[in-house]
């Protein structure tokens, strides 16, 4: 009796779970039939950046790197041996040291300024002996010229009378012994003619030697001096009073021994170059006169010319474009050319180098973050009517922000630049205007 009350509260049980589990099957598919028959929702707007398409100007640019120098410098050497008796004075009377500013060749000062000086006492003695020479020999060249001159006449009265006195003796009026006196006097004339003139050739001669001497011992003065040769800034001065000097002591087996070893060496900070070897693809687009900008710090492209903290940017040109490849790397020589009033950019600076190779006007333009490829072909999202819409475009330049547009936009209309990758065609869009309605993409 008691099992069969047992199995009765089971069945009621199982029915129970059973009933519940129908009415909620039932419930269920209720709901499903109600939002089935219920109208679509329309999906929730994007939020994206967008840009218009603006007209404006824009240039393609080729980039490299290299290191500056100056146009005009000089290593400035000695050519004799000695030691240094004199260092030469700047503008504020105190001895030259690196960083002097020393003039060249001018109205006042044609050799230009005196920049060292080896001790000269011998040879500016070696020098006045030798003028002096010249000088007795001027003197002395100048009485025997009178001489010459003299001689020459007489001779030439000699002659004359010569030969009046040979007319009377064949006339028979004067006799043999006039005509033999005058013979006699004729021939001691053009000796002592021939005599004055070898001894003035001899006189110039010497006067030639003189003169050579003369001209090598003022080289050799001036081999003991060194001189500015233009107007410029001393960059090394390697020597002092009292040191002695050896040419060979010099070591131009490189520009950077070079440099370490010559007596002083000038440049002038106004006029730089850098030196460019660019690939041949970028090489062959550099031609001579091109704008350029020469830019001390980061390697990105300069958006101005003011000074910032990476760096600086000043406006150059494209001075020479070499015609032969450099066979070791198939490398182009550019060399861009810069003028500075103040000496912003050093001797030695490794700098970043970018020519304009291409420049247009008035062309449409969009940013380079609206730009999308599919299957390499260009296309941008432009907003109309509050959706994105697909837009096949043709581009033209490009440059780091922007890339013009030759056909599949207007003017004013709107391009989507962040968002673009989240978005789909037709795709409801409303336009951030801050970064922070904007999520990442």
């Amino acid at each position: 009796m008691a099992a069969k009350r047992s199995r009765s509260l089971l069945y009621i049980v199982l029915f129970c779970i059973g009933g519940s589990l129908l009415l909620l099957t039932l419930h269920r598919l209720e709901q499903l039939e109600m939002l089935h028959n219920a109208p679509d929702k329309p999906p929730k707007p994007m939020t994206v950046f967008a840009e218009q398409v603006t007209t404006g100007p824009i240039s393609s640019w080729i980039h490299g790197e290299g290191t500056l120098r100056a146009v005009q410098k000089r290593h400035l050497l000695f050519r004799a041996s000695g030691q240094v008796s004199q260092l030469g004075k700047d503008q504020h009377n105190q001895p030259l040291h690196e960083g002097s500013l020393v003039q060249g060749p001018s109205s006042a000062k044609p050799d230009g300024q005196l920049l060292a000086k080896l001790d000269d006492r011998e040879l500016q003695e070696e020098l006045r002996i030798i003028e002096a020479e010249r000088n007795g020999l001027k003197e002395e060249l100048k009485a025997a010229e009178i001489l010459l001159e003299q001689s020459r006449k007489n001779q030439e009265l000699s002659k004359k009378r010569l030969l009046r006195r040979k007319k009377l003796f064949d006339k028979k009026i004067a006799s043999k012994e006039e005509f033999e006196t005058e013979s006699n006097s004729y021939e001691n004339a053009t000796t002592e003619f021939a005599t004055n003139k070898i001894r003035v050739n001899q006189l110039r001669a010497q006067q030639k030697g003189i003169l050579a001497r003369l001209e090598q011992a003022q080289i050799n003065l001036e081999k003991s001096s060194i001189r500015a040769p233009f107007d410029g800034i001393i960059n090394r001065l390697n020597i002092a009073e009292g040191d002695y000097i050896d040419p060979a002591q010099v070591d131009q087996t490189s520009q950077a021994t070079l440099f370490a070893t010559a007596p002083i060496t000038i440049s002038n900070p106004h006029q730089m170059e850098v030196i460019l070897d660019l690939p041949i693809f970028d090489g062959i687009k550099a031609q001579k006169g091109q704008k350029a900008f020469i830019h001390r710090g980061s390697l990105d492209f300069p958006s101005d010319q003011i000074d910032k903290d990476q760096g600086i940017t000043i406006a150059a040109k494209v001075h020479s474009v070499s015609p032969a490849l450099d066979e070791r790397n198939r490398s182009l020589r550019i060399t861009v050319r810069t003028s500075q009033i103040e000496e912003k950019l050093l001797q030695g600076m490794f700098v970043s180098c970018w020519i304009e190779i291409e420049h247009q006007k008035n062309v449409l333009l969009i940013p380079t973050d609206s730009l999308l490829f599919e299957n390499d072909t260009p296309y941008v999202y432009v907003v109309e009517q509050g959706t994105a819409q697909k837009r096949g475009v043709t581009i033209g330049q490009t440059d780091k922000d922007q890339v013009a547009i030759k056909a599949g936009l207007s003017a004013t209309e709107l391009v989507i630049t962040k968002g673009k990758f989240r978005i789909f065609p037709g795709q409801a869009v409303t336009i951030a205007t801050n970064q922070l309605e904007l999520q990442d993409e």
